[in-house]
């Protein structure tokens, strides 16, 4: 069975290069300054707690689970849909202490030139 899932992933190689690979890959301090400058799309900015948005977050999915399943086939559903989540946020939580550890790197690489 461990064999089976370790060739499972490997078969999932590129898209994993697809998905987080390209955004490590624009990690640069022109990209940043270039961003930090001109501004984000992003069109408002959320002043909630982190508690709150993930209250909020959650009884909405909860919400919607709900319009689409009887409240049994949801509470079936929801530890699964939850591991998934938690597996999505481990993996940008990753990704993005790589990003601050590379975007530290860049920042002492060299005095003269961006890294």
């Amino acid at each position: 069975m461990e064999k089976e899932k370790s060739k499972e992933y490997k078969e999932h190689e590129f898209m994993k290069e697809s998905l987080y690979g390209k955004v490590f890959e624009r990690i640069n301090l022109q990209s940043i300054g270039y961003y930090v400058k001109e501004g984000s799309n992003l069109k408002k900015r959320n002043h909630s707690s982190f508690t709150e948005r993930e209250c909020l977050a959650e009884m909405e999915l909860q919400e919607k689970l709900l319009q689409f399943l009887d409240e049994e086939t949801m509470n079936k559903i929801y530890p699964v849909v939850t591991h998934y989540s938690a597996a999505k946020e481990e993996i940008q939580f990753s990704l993005g202490m790589k990003a601050g550890a590379k975007l530290m790197m860049l920042l002492v690489c060299d005095s003269e030139y961006d890294c």
